[in-house]
């Protein structure tokens, strides 16, 4: 097992060197918090081979129409975003999604 490293904000991490090679364990230490957990979050992914992309999943081109129609309603997820999001938008973001 790695040892537990403090960040100077008080962050501690505690890897196993088995999962995270010590080099990226020092990556991580230097990295802001949000992209120390994009990258576990992407390891852990990787590592444990769950599928990314819609595709990978069953959905193709022709599924993404459907989807873009299902997301409309569903505010809880739209009214949130940061910016607008309307049919355009969602139907680039599920066409970027197939091949993730």
């Amino acid at each position: 097992m790695c040892p537990i490293k403090t960040r100077d904000d008080g962050l501690q991490m505690k890897v196993s060197c088995m999962v995270f090679k010590c080099t990226k364990m020092k990556f991580l230490l230097r990295s802001t918090p949000n992209s120390a957990a994009a990258l576990l979050v992407l390891e852990l992914t990787l590592l444990l081979d769950v599928p990314m992309g819609l595709r990978t999943v069953g959905y193709s081109e022709s599924d993404v129409p459907s989807l873009v129609q299902g997301t409309l309603p569903q505010h809880r997820v739209t009214k949130i975003s940061p910016r607008p999001v309307g049919e355009k938008e969602l139907e680039a973001l599920f066409l970027d999604a197939l091949d993730a």
